[in-house]
């Protein structure tokens, strides 16, 4: 059962905006291969320390190590997406990119945040959520393969959303009884 919804969909919003702003990295980044390489990396571990810093509250004992192990996170998670789990090919590989992509921002999650309890559950349901993302870009892929922006911008969008949103939805706690 969901608890907060309001942190679930803060949390999405901010999972939008991450993909709004590397979809936008199209139109204003230089071509510089190293830095298109690396640029939705680091805005995805910048807008993963603001949901964890100001949305969530978490606590962390250095911010700029935090920030730092959230944008190397990030950086593992999307290079292993495309160069492994993409590669992986088979009947679906952006199931298998999706996994291996929140895996990796899931794991950077709990040790930038020093996350004590629920690391498990955290780190399954961030993985199945980046799986799913994956899953359902599969999906748009056989529509738009041939129009690349709107196609990049569907999967950043999308599947940061659901990345957002699950990472928020992991963090509740049942209810305990009194």
């Amino acid at each position: 059962m969901v608890k907060d919804i309001s942190l679930i969909l803060a949390f999405a919003f901010l999972g939008l905006m991450a993909g709004l702003t590397n979809w936008s990295g199209l139109f204003f980044l230089p071509d510089i291969p190293v830095l298109q390489q690396y640029y939705p990396a680091v805005v995805l571990g910048i807008y993963l320390y603001i949901a964890g810093r100001y949305v969530a509250r978490l606590k962390a004992m250095n911010l700029l190590l935090c920030l730092i192990i959230l944008i190397v996170a990030s950086s593992i998670g999307w290079r292993t997406s495309i160069e492994i789990g993409h590669a992986m090919g088979g009947p679906v590989p952006f199931i298998n990119a999706g996994a291996m992509g929140a895996l990796a921002v899931a794991l950077g999650w709990v040790i930038a945040w020093q996350i004590r309890t629920g690391i498990f559950k955290l780190i399954v349901i961030v993985t199945l959520a980046g799986a799913l993302g994956g899953g359902i870009f599969e999906l748009v892929d056989t529509v738009f393969d041939d129009s690349e922006k709107i196609w990049v911008l569907i999967l950043f969008c999308e599947w940061q959303t659901i990345l957002f949103a699950s990472i928020a939805f992991a963090h509740q706690h049942k209810k305990s009884k009194s």
